[in-house]
């Protein structure tokens, strides 16, 4: 698509809602041994966006977990041994100084894991997708496009084992606006189905990696090893027209990276992360809290050693930001979702997650007066963007859930707001489903601030996004 635009953490070509609504920690349900995995990896992040919110869950028991192993197919209608699902958009945008755009794309997609036997699986997400716009001319080479997101081959031994080898999306974290542990976020956002993190990371290009994960009732480790894959011009690997694989983007470095759940809590998710990329090591703590039946507090902080983001967008100019070397850089993200009860809105399921998120690579009140004068701003923005974290040191997010605000339809409000120059946006979404198996998503958006803000000095200010989706589960 011919607009871009920045809103703290990914470039957006179109918007749409591929994905379900992000699961609570009351209605998370393991179907097989694979997404046993899976769930408790992303355990707390569950726990943090608690829509239908009752007491946290312990790990399941091995004996319960192997109990709920069943077939391959994830749905008895559906001749694949995948969900599948086609879907049309269309993105109606307002830049500050162009004319308006109209923007559209036409997909099909495969996903989830399939089992060949007892001990083999494999996990796909898979994309083809046609790119349109009413401002320029319809390119095949260009403009359709098959993205891989997920292909990856399964092997679970036993109840305790489960090793994967192939392109996975492995996602860390525990807050819904910024995600500090997230070490593998860094450019692989392809497509941007919507502002909110939490929906975002669930669809991107997964790391070709080899890891294990080693479940006991008493901990859970995840370890694994990513190679890097050099860039290339016309290779199957890297940017080949139409089905290129794109693994420059998500493997640019060799990595190692360890984590670590006990599950002596019951109350209590705490995750130790590590990541090692040569002369940049970096490591992180996770931490979900159920306070109540309503309320979850959780935290995430990371460390890494690497550039601020002004210093590795501009390179040797970066001395009028201060330092030029590696060093080490801490981000956090913290906040709670409260459940609003019963005894407010009766038998309504609403909800209210707030934020505060800091990034110390990001820019202070000195930097920005040099940035708005420096010509390379957009290539910090550029940098912010690729690597999804705040391009300010310090923000503010807030999500409002509102679900079955209407029948069956789920209402949703997230903004982010920066302090630093009183700039931001906002996006609005109402999932409505139609029939059974047909759901259309309606989005707004806008970004507010003065011209020479982060936020309000966007090339975009406002637009209207139409999803609708025809699945197969």
């Amino acid at each position: 698509m011919a607009s871009s635009f920045y809103f703290g953490g990914g470039v957006v070509i179109a918007m749409s809602d591929a994905t379900n609504r992000f699961r609570t920690a009351k209605d998370l349900r393991i179907s097989n041994k694979i997404s046993v995995t899976t769930a408790l990896l992303s355990l707390t992040t569950a726990l943090a966006h608690a829509d239908d919110f009752q007491m946290v869950p312990s790990i399941p028991d091995m004996e319960t977990s192997e109990q709920e192993v069943v077939t391959s197919n994830p749905s008895g209608n559906n001749a694949l041994p995948f969900a599948s699902e086609i879907e049309g958009l269309i993105l109606h945008g307002n830049p500050r100084e162009e004319s308006p755009f109209t923007s559209g794309r036409l997909s099909a997609r495969l996903h989830g894991h399939s089992k060949i036997n007892d001990e083999f699986g494999v996990q796909l997400n898979a994309r083809f997708r046609l790119e349109l716009n009413d401002q320029t001319e319809f390119d095949f080479d260009n403009d359709a496009r098959l993205d891989t997101q997920e292909l990856a081959l399964t092997y679970s031994p036993d109840i305790s084992w489960t090793w994967i080898l192939g392109r996975y999306n492995v996602r860390n974290g525990v807050a819904s606006g910024f995600n500090p542990t997230d070490w593998f976020k860094d450019n692989s956002q392809i497509v941007v189905e919507t502002f909110d993190v939490a929906d975002r990371r669930n669809d991107r290009l997964g790391i070709l990696s080899f890891q294990g994960v080693f479940l006991t009732p008493e901990a859970l480790i995840n370890f694994g090893y990513r190679p890097e894959v050099s860039d290339g011009k016309e290779k199957l690997t890297t940017d080949k027209d139409i089905f290129g694989l794109s693994l420059d983007r998500t493997n640019s470095e060799d990595a190692l990276w360890v984590k670590y759940t006990p599950s002596r809590w019951k109350n209590l998710s705490l995750t130790g992360t590590g990541l090692y990329i040569k002369d940049k090591p970096a490591f992180g703590l996770e931490l979900s809290m159920a306070v109540s039946e309503s309320v979850v507090i959780y935290g995430e902080w990371s460390e890494q050693k690497r550039l601020s983001i002004p210093a590795e967008a501009i390179g040797s100019d970066a001395s009028i930001y201060g330092n030029t070397e590696l060093q080490y850089y801490s981000q956090i993200a913290t906040g709670f979702t409260w459940s609003v009860g019963d005894n407010f809105v009766g038998d309504e399921d609403i909800s209210l997650s707030l934020e505060y998120h800091y990034n110390e690579a990001g820019l202070d009140k000195d930097d920005l007066s040099a940035w708005k004068a420096s010509t390379t701003a957009g290539k910090i923005s550029g940098i912010a963007n690729r690597r999804q974290e705040p391009l300010a040191r310090h923000q503010l997010f807030a999500r409002i859930g509102w679900n079955d605000v209407i029948g069956d339809s789920d209402l949703s409000l997230i903004t982010t707001y920066t302090p630093l120059d009183e700039s931001g946006f906002s996006q609005l979404s109402l999932s409505i489903p139609t029939t059974d198996t047909t759901k259309m998503k309606l989005q707004s958006y806008v970004f507010f601030g003065g011209d020479e803000t982060i936020y309000g000095g966007n090339t975009q200010e406002y637009g209207v996004m139409l999803t609708f989706t025809k699945f197969w589960e």
